[in-house]
Order: structure tokens, then sequence, then C-alpha cells
């Protein structure tokens, strides 16, 4: 009789265990690739970066248009502004799911040295200008950023976090 039971606790732990571990690997890949650091960014619209003072200007696409302010100073690369999303998609769309952007520091090859989130939303967010802030050691040899992004644009249907239902959705991203 012990036997048995001890089969049956071995394989409902194993039945457990398994997936547990393999969603954990998944996680862990996953999260390899949450940064771009390391990758060779493929975009022409690269900003170069510059000392001395704050400087201003925007980063557009057909998607989104990135406004910042930078300055870097003691080795301190800081920078604030905001992110609107295109008007066919503010205007085509009430809400957001997923999306995320990415600020890439590059060195003169275009290799990304650093990559940070600064802009991220869940499911259901509604369409509006998000601001916001970061403060990144300046790593030795950047000379640039850009941005790279990923979202989901939806329009109507019954459940917002999935895409299921009978609304439309939209992706649209770009990687560095």
């Amino acid at each position: 009789m012990i036997k048995p039971i001890l089969k049956y606790r071995m394989g409902t732990i194993t039945a457990v265990a398994v997936p547990v571990v393999l969603m954990i690997v998944v996680a862990a890949c996953a999260h390899a690739r949450l940064t771009w650091k390391g990758t060779l960014a493929t975009q022409e619209n690269n900003v170069a970066l510059m000392t001395g003072g704050v400087h201003k200007g925007f980063w557009k696409t057909g998607d989104i248009e990135v406004n910042y302010d930078y300055t870097v100073k003691d080795g301190i690369f800081s920078i604030k502004g905001t992110v609107g999303v295109a008007f066919y998609i503010e205007n085509g769309f009430r809400t957001l799911r997923n999306f995320s952007v990415y600020m890439n520091l590059l060195d003169d090859s275009k290799r990304i040295l650093d990559s940070r989130l600064i802009v991220v939303t869940g499911a259901g967010v509604p369409i509006r200008l998000f601001r916001y802030q970061a403060q990144i050691p300046v790593p030795q040899n950047a000379v640039a950023i850009n941005f790279s992004y990923a979202g989901i644009a939806q329009e109507g249907g019954g459940i917002q976090s999935s895409g299921e239902g009978d609304g439309v959705s939209y992706e649209f991203w770009k990687n560095p």
C-alpha cells in the first residue's frame, strides 16, 4: 500500500515540477531578449549624443513620436519627455495593449551598449501622451541613441487583455 501512494505522489510531483521548471526556463530566455543590449542596430534615424547643456528634439516613425530633452553630465545620461502614437492609431483605436518603448545607447558601429525601458503599459490602457524620465550611466564609447517599440492598438472587443472578442487590433513595432 505504501508503494502505490508513493508512486502517485511522485507522479503528481513530476506533473507539477516539469511544467514549472519549463516556465522558469522560458521566462529566463525571454528576459534575455527584454533588452537589445549587445545587438547591432539597423535603424538609420539615430540621434548623436552631445554634451554641454540641454538638447531637445524628437524621434519619429510612422507609428510613434518620442519628444526628448537630454543632458550628458558627469558620466550620467539624463532624458525626459513624452511618447505619443501616430494620428492614425490615436483616431482609429481607443486602447493600447503591451505597449513598450526602449531607449538604446549605441557605439560608433551601432552596437547597442545599453537598452532601457522608458514606457510600458498593460492591457486596455487608454491612448494618451505618455511621460517618461530616466537616468543612465553613459557607457564608454556611447555616441548615439535610438528608440525601439512594440504594441497593440485595440478598438472594441470583449476581452481587452487577450485580444479575443469581436474587436479590431493592430500590432506595430520597430526594432532598433
